[in-house]
C-alpha cells in the first residue's frame, strides 16, 4: 500500500505530520518504508498513527511483513554493545550493574546480565543467557538459543533471534521482537509493540493500544487492552482480543479470530478461517469457505448471534456488520 500526502489528508493528518512526510517522501512511499523511517527518525507517535489508519486498509500479510522486516534491524542495533567485549570469550559470566547509563555485554554461554539503572544496554550472544533490566529506556538483545529477556522500565527494547526465546516487558511503550521459532513475547504496559517471525510463537499484551504481529505458522496472539491491533499471516494462527475497538487480521489458512470487546473489527482473508465476536457492533470479513458468528442486539434488545457462511449469505473478503434484524449489511471501506 502506497502512502501519499493525499491519502494522509483523507485520513485527517495534521499539517506538521503531512509536512514531515512530504519532506521525507515527496513522491510517497510504501507502508513498510514509512514505518521504517518513523522508527529510524524517532517518530513513534507518527508511526502509531499511521499504523492505526493503515490497518483498516491493509492485508494482514502486508502489516506483518512490514513489522517483521524490522526485527533483524532491532536485533542488530541491540547487539551493538557486544563490540565492547574483548576478542576472548568469557564463559559462565555473571554481570550486574546498578549504575545509570551502564552497558553490559557477554559472549560466553550461560551468562547472566542484570541492570537496574536508567538507559542501560544489555546484549548476549551465548546460549542460555538471562537478561533483566528494571530501568527506563533499556535495550536488551540476545542471539543465542533459550534466552530469557525481561524489562520493567518504560520505552524498553527487547530483541531475540534464537529459538525458544522468552521476552517480557511490563513498562509502557516497549518494543519486543523475536525471529526464532517457538518464541514467547509478553507485554503488560500501554502502547507496546510485539513482532515475531518464527513458527509457533506466542504473543500476549494486556495494555491499551498494543500492536502484535506474527508471520510464522501456528502463532498465537492475545490482547486484553482496548484499541489493540493484532495481525497474523501464517497458517493456523489464533488471534484473540477482549478490549474495545480492537482490530484483528489474519491472511493465513485455517486461522481463528475471536473478539469479546464491543466495536471490534475482524478480518480473515485466508481459506477456511473462523471468526467469532461476542462484543456488539463488530464488523468482519471472511475468506473462501470461511464462517463467522457475530453477536448483535435484536429489536427487542435481546442479544443473539448471527452466523455467516461464505458463499451462502456473505461474500468472501467483503466487510459486513449485523443489523438489529440479524441481517448482514455490507460496509464501505
Amino acid at each position: 500500500m502506497k502512502i501519499t500526502e493525499q491519502l494522509l489528508a483523507q485520513w485527517g493528518a495534521c499539517s506538521d505530520g503531512k509536512r514531515t512526510f512530504t519532506q521525507k517522501f515527496p513522491e510517497g512511499a510504501e507502508y513498510k518504508e514509512v514505518i521504517a523511517a518513523c522508527d529510524e527518525d524517532g517518530y513513534r507517535d507518527y508511526r502509531n498513527w499511521i499504523f492505526t489508519r493503515a490497518f483498516q486498509h491493509l492485508e494482514a500479510s502486508e502489516i506483518v511483513e512490514a513489522e517483521t522486516n524490522l526485527v533483524p534491524n532491532e536485533i542488530e542495533k541491540g547487539l551493538a554493545p557486544l563490540q565492547l567485549l574483548d576478542s576472548t570469550e568469557r564463559k559462565d559470566t555473571d554481570t550486574i550493574s546498578k549504575e545509570d547509563n551502564s552497558q553490559l555485554a557477554a559472549s560466553g554461554d550461560d551468562s547472566r546480565l542484570a541492570a537496574s539503572g536508567f538507559n542501560s544496554q544489555l546484549a548476549a550472544s551465548g546460549d542460555d543467557s538471562r537478561l533483566a533490566a528494571s530501568g527506563f529506556n533499556s535495550q536488551l538483545a540476545a542471539s543465542g538459543f533459550n534466552s530469557q529477556l525481561a524489562a520493567s522500565g518504560d520505552d524498553s527494547r527487547l530483541a531475540a533471534s534464537g529459538f525458544n526465546s522468552q521476552l517480557a516487558a511490563s513498562g509502557d511503550d516497549s518494543r519486543l521482537a523475536a525471529s526464532g521459532d517457538d518464541s514467547r513475547l509478553a507485554a503488560s504496559g500501554f502502547n507496546n509493540q510485539l513482532a515475531a517471525s518464527g513458527f509457533n510463537s506466542r504473543l500476549a499484551a494486556s495494555g491499551f493500544n498494543s500492536q502484535l504481529a506474527a508471520s510464522g505458522d501456528d502463532s498465537r496472539l492475545a490482547a486484553s487492552g482496548d484499541d489493540s491491533r493484532l495481525a497474523a499471516s501464517g497458517f493456523n494462527s489464533r488471534l484473540a482480543a477482549s478490549g474495545f475497538n480492537s482490530r484483528l487480521a489474519a491472511s493465513g489458512f485455517n486461522s481463528q479470530l475471536a473478539a469479546s470487546g464491543d466495536d471490534s473489527r475482524l478480518a480473515a482473508s485466508g481459506d477456511n478461517s473462523i471468526v467469532a465476536s461476542s462484543g456488539l457492533g463488530a464488523t468482519f470479513k471472511i475468506g473462501k469457505r470461511g464462517c463467522a458468528a457475530i453477536a448483535y442486539c435484536d429489536e427487542q434488545d435481546r442479544i443473539r448471534f448471527a452466523v455467516a457462511y461464505e458463499g451462502e449469505n456473505v461474500e468472501a473478503n467483503t466487510l459486513y456488520r449485523v443489523n438489529e434484524k440479524g441481517e448482514f449489511i455490507k460496509v464501505e471501506e
